[in-house]
This record gives structure tokens, sequence and C-alpha cells, in this order.
């Protein structure tokens, strides 16, 4: 009698989930419509729920029967990617198409998703599922039903109403310039108020003006920051409420169990990385600060031996490849940025990026992008509505349906994140056979390793050779070598100290031991600490800084990154030792490898079934997340940079260095 209550409960989640895909469509509910729309084993569903109705009353459910636990997650599996697919659809349609009408869809939804899930992971935890027989089985379960459990539905709805208005900031914010800055603009310097991308974004890596610079940087917090403090304190809150309930600390520690589910401590696997790591970012912040103060003079770069921000190519400061040819190490040896990019736009257009990145998957017995991917995707930034152009991958949860959505540029930046993006498509590829509960990857920073990993070996001197984008300077092969890892040094390594500074931030508010009365300065000390990097003008408590950074506003996880930076070294070593390449690790193309494209697929098909630990071993020989490739790949430039600075006698770090605090 259990099994068939099992049975029941979840046939009529299906029930609700009909009833919300007619209210969100706002069309007249037709059942064929339905039937045909939801495939065979949602039609069989319906039509057993029809004959079943009637003896709901009757049935009970034993929560300890295996059996009963096995087919209700089956059916929980199935509703939950009806679910997900509605939603992914109506987030889509948004961050497309950005509208009130579009938004206020995707509010409805997503506030009959949490009603939804509030029923269902309330039934999951009554489940007695740790004494089940299956691993499988208890696996599946417990991650079911480690989602936080929101019990008060206007507050669940009150969090995407505030996450909502942040995004929809964020993403609509445009900066007025003045007519000294425009100039810099070239082609995107028609209108005077431009948005960050690509406007904004171009402007901070390509002007060596530091005023104009400057300009941007503050204009950018202003329209994207401004009046948000007060609502993002109380989204905090909101979030800890909910986190508290379902018996964690605070939110922060709910999120870290999340993304590195059978993780003990993330906190001190993330330290002890960055320890490692700590050295070698030292000699390229002093390399850097020295070849800044060389081009704009103390007056603009200081001497406490902190950098500040605006100068380092990024409106974030979080990677400095922008500014490169100002850096370089060798230049008469070098293949300039310009150059690159004027090969690339010879070769191909946006479409053609994409069509390279699929070919370079394909060639190591990977996955072709679907029919739908190539007809659903938003590839360029549309010139007839708003849309959120930060790059992204949606998996929709319905077989073949993934898209990207980014508004790309021809230019080496974007080659490189084409292949990121196409990355996690891959990714969806690999484990949409899966439950949907194991849809996802092992661990946050896996799914962002992926693409990464392949653009290593895409934009390795070998593999460039191969398509024509290569052009040698003046032959010397170990300054050409220099050269090339302080290029990718400073897109990888520079990224490291931010990429820790954004989650330890948000770890303290959630911890609330940074509170709204220190968002500010806890965020600028933290940038000091950390990057040796201070504003480029006074700040105050009246500033919100950090919501300034999508993730912060879309409230998406970052330490991911973090770690992605690292493992995804990791995972290239473990490509090119399969693919047979011998000698320096910066110089392996592993394009063409099926060897390394089975290892790397069957990696990637487990999705989250089983321990992140067990799945590296697998793939790599180790179960820790380890710095040792990327140090080894980056050996010969730490080498360099130590016998530099010594040569120039210039000091590592900036304990003289403060924030720079308005002071009232």
């Amino acid at each position: 009698m259990g099994v068939w209550r099992c049975a029941l409960w979840s046939l009529l989640l299906v029930a609700v989930l009909l009833q919300q895909v007619r209210d969100v469509t706002c069309v007249r509910y037709d059942r064929q419509q339905h039937l045909q729309q939801y495939g065979p084993q949602l039609n069989a569903l319906i039509r057993l729920l029809d004959d079943l109705e009637h003896k709901r009353d009757t049935l009970a459910v034993d929560y300890s029967d295996e059996d009963a636990g096995r087919q209700w997650m089956e059916q929980a599996n199935e509703v939950s990617r009806e679910w997900r697919h509605t939603s992914a659809v109506l987030e889509y349609d948004f961050i497309t198409n950005i509208t009130d009408h579009n938004q206020q869809r995707m509010l409805e939804n997503s506030k009959k998703f949490s009603e939804w899930s509030k029923s269902s992971l309330t039934e999951g935890r009554k489940f007695r599922y740790h004494h089940f027989r299956s691993r499988d089985l208890r696996r599946q379960f417990r991650l079911y039903t480690q989602s936080l459990l929101e019990e008060n539905s206007r507050r669940a709805a009150e969090v995407d109403e505030i996450q909502s208005m942040m995004e929809k900031k964020y993403n609509t914010a445009t900066v007025c310039m003045t007519d000294a800055a425009r100039q810099l603009q070239g082609n995107h310097g028609n209108t005077k108020c431009v948005p960050l991308e690509p406007d904004l974004q171009d402007l901070m890596a390509q002007s060596r003006d530091p005023e104009v610079l400057k300009e941007a940087w503050l204009g950018w917090r202003e329209a994207a920051a401004g009046g948000q403090k007060q609502r993002y304190a109380r989204f905090v809150s909101l979030l800890n409420q909910e986190a508290v309930e379902n018996g964690y600390p605070d939110f922060g520690e709910a999120w870290r169990q999340e993304q590195f589910l059978d993780n003990t401590d993330v906190i001190k696997m993330t330290s002890d990385l960055w320890e490692e790591l700590r050295p070698l970012y030292m000699q390229i912040h002093a390399y850097v600060r020295r070849k800044l103060r060389e081009r704009y003079g103390t007056e603009v770069v200081g001497s406490d031996g902190a950098i500040p921000a605006h100068l380092l190519g990024n409106m974030w400061a979080q990677e400095w490849r922008n500014i490169y040819p100002l850096v370089t190490p060798y230049p008469q040896e070098s293949q300039s940025t310009q150059d690159f990019d004027d090969l690339l736009k010879e070769k191909y257009d946006v479409k053609g990026l994409f069509n390279l990145a699929e070919q370079f998957y394909a060639s190591m017995g990977l996955f072709n992008m679907t029919d739908s991917f190539w007809e659903r995707s938003m590839f360029v930034k549309p010139a007839d509505r708003e849309v959120q152009c930060h790059p992204s991958a949606m998996d929709l949860l319905k077989r073949d349906d993934f898209r990207i959505k980014m508004c790309t540029e021809v230019n080496k930046e974007y080659l490189q994140t084409v292949h990121h993006e196409m990355g996690h498509v891959e990714y969806f590829m690999a484990y949409q056979h899966q439950p949907t509960v194991y849809r996802d990857s092992a661990n946050c920073a896996f799914h962002e390793a992926i693409g990464d990993t392949i653009a290593l070996s895409v934009l390795s001197k070998t593999h460039l050779q191969s398509l024509g984008l290569y052009r040698p300077g003046g032959g010397d092969e170990e300054r050409e070598t220099i050269n090339e890892l302080m290029n990718i040094a400073l897109n990888k390594v520079t990224f490291f100290p931010f990429g820790l500074t954004v989650d330890r931030w948000r770890w303290g508010v959630f911890s609330n031991v940074t509170t709204p009365d220190t968002y500010n300065r806890d965020w600028w000390k933290l940038r000091l600490d950390l990057q040796g990097v201070r504003s480029p003008v006074p700040r105050s408590e009246e500033d919100f800084d950090p919501v300034a950074k999508f993730h912060v506003a879309s409230n998406t996880p970052y330490i991911c990154y973090f770690v992605c930076h690292v493992v995804q070294f990791q995972f290239l070593k473990a490509l090119c030792d399969a693919s047979g390449h011998k000698g320096p690790l910066q110089l392996c193309d592993f394009g063409g490898s099926h060897a390394a494209g089975t290892l790397f697929k069957r990696f990637m098909a487990a999705g989250v079934s089983r321990p992140w630990q067990d799945i590296l071993e697998e793939f790599t020989g180790s179960r820790e997340i380890s710095a040792q490739p990327i140090l080894e790949y980056f050996r010969p430039l730490h080498d360099w940079l130590k016998a530099d600075n010594e040569l120039h006698q210039e000091p590592l770090g900036w304990s003289q260095a403060t924030v720079n605090w308005r002071q009232d």
C-alpha cells in the first residue's frame, strides 16, 4: 500500500505542474496539448493519475520502505525536471529580453516553483533513506533533500523579488561619459550614456588615460550599485533566516556545503591553496607595479606598494590581461594583442568562433552542438532590446536543448570565453542521461574548469600555430616563452586573490562578522589584504562597491571560480598525459586526441552521481585539488620574475598601504 501512496503523491505533483504551466503561459489549458508537449513518460503519469486519483484517501506511505522510496524518487526526478525546464525557459526569456512583463512571468513561476519545492522537500525528508540498501538511492535522497526548505512563502517571494531587482539594475545600468572619454570608445561612442558591455569594458581594457579610467570606474559603481545597500542587507537577512530554519548557522555555510558536497572544510581548502599560490602572485604584483609606475609615475600609482584598481585593464581588477602591452617582458619578441585580434578577424566572424570551438571538442570525440543550440542561443548583442550580456550557458532540461547567451566580439578574450561557455554545454550533454538530481557538476568548480582547460590547449603556441594565428617575434624561444607565460599569468594567476575576496566577503556578511555598517570598508580591506589594490578615489559606507560585480548582484557563488583556476591545470596535465604529450606543460595541445576525449567524457558523464573526490581520482589520479600543476606550468616565469625583481630592487608586498577611505 505504501508504494501506491508514494506513486500517487508524485503523480499529483504532475497535476500541480500542469496547472502551473497553464498559469505561467496565460493560455487556455488544453489537456491534449500538454499530453503532446511533455512526452511519453508524463503522458503515462497523467493517465495513471486519472485511474488512481479516487484511491488517494485510502492509501498510506511507508517511509522506511526502499521500493516506495525508489518509486517516489523516480517520479520526483521527472516532475523536478519539468519544473526546472519551465523555470529555465522563463529565465532565458527574461535575460535575453529584459522587460517588466518577462520579469513578472519569471517571478510568478518562481513563486509557484518554491511552493512545489516546499511540498516536495517536506515529503522527501520523511523517508528514512539512510537505511536503504542502495548507495545510489541514498545519494539521490541526500542530494534532493539537502536544498534549503523555505517554510515562509512570502519570504521566498521577497527573496526572488529583491534578487530580480538587483539583477535588473545591474543589467540595465549605463554610465554617462564626458566627451573626452567618449572619444576613446571608437564605434561604440555614438551615444553619451553607455552600458558595461561592450563599451565600458572596452574602455577599461584599451584606455591608458588614468582620468578617463577613473571616470568609467566611478561611474559604473554609481550606476550599478547606487541605492542597493539597504536592499542587499534585507536580502542577506532573509537568506540567513531560511538557512537557520534548515539547521545551518548561516547561509554561507549552507552555500559551501551545496557547492562542495562531500568536502568538510571549504574555507581551509581554499586558504591552503592560496598560500601555495601567493608567492607567485606577489612576484607578478611587484613586477606589474613597477611597470605601471614607469608608465604613469608615482603621482598616479603611489608609493605605498598598493596598485590603484582602475589601472589594471578590467572594471574590477579581477584579471590584468588587458595591460599586457604595458608590462610585456620582451616587447620585441612578442605578438601584440592587436596583431592577434587582427589575424583572428581576418579568419573568423562571431559564428566562426563558435564553429572553431565546436570543431576542437569534436576532434577529441566529444559532442557537436545540437540544432536547438544554434537556433536558440544568443551570440551577439541585439540592437532592439535590453539583454544580460554576461556570458553564460544554460541546460534547459529538455533533450538536446542547451543554449549560450553572450554579447560576443571577435578578439582573443572572447575566443577563450566561447570555449569556456561551450565547455559548460559539453558537460550538460555528457550527463543529460542522468536522473535530474545528478544533472550537475561533481562540485561547482568542475563545471567552470571544463572549458578553461580546453582553452589552455587552444591558446597554446602549438595550437595557435596550427591555426595560423601565431606570429613569433624575433626568434628567441626562451624570451617568447616568458612573454607567453606572462600573458597567461595576467589572466589566470592575478585572478586568485579576487576570486577569494568575493566569497570571503560574503561569508563574513552571512556570518554577521561584516555588518551593513562596515560592508564597504570590509570589502576594500579584503581587496587590499589579498590583492594589494586600492580604490582610485576615497570610498565610504555611502558607497556599496561589492554589488557592482555581477556575481554579487545575482547571488552567484564565486569561490567556484577560484578553485576552477587551480583545478583546470590539474585537468590539463591529466589530458596531456593521456594524449601522450612530452615536454613543457605550456606547449601541450591535446586537440585531436580521442584518448584524452574518452577520459574527459567519462569524467563529465558522471555528473554529481558520485563524490567529487572519487571522480577526480579516476580522472587525474589524485583525490585532492592540487596547486602543483599550475606551479609547474608557470615555473619558468616564476624564476624569471624573482631574478628581474631582484635586479630592479623591487620590494614585494604592500605593508605600508591603507584603505583609501574618505575622511569626514
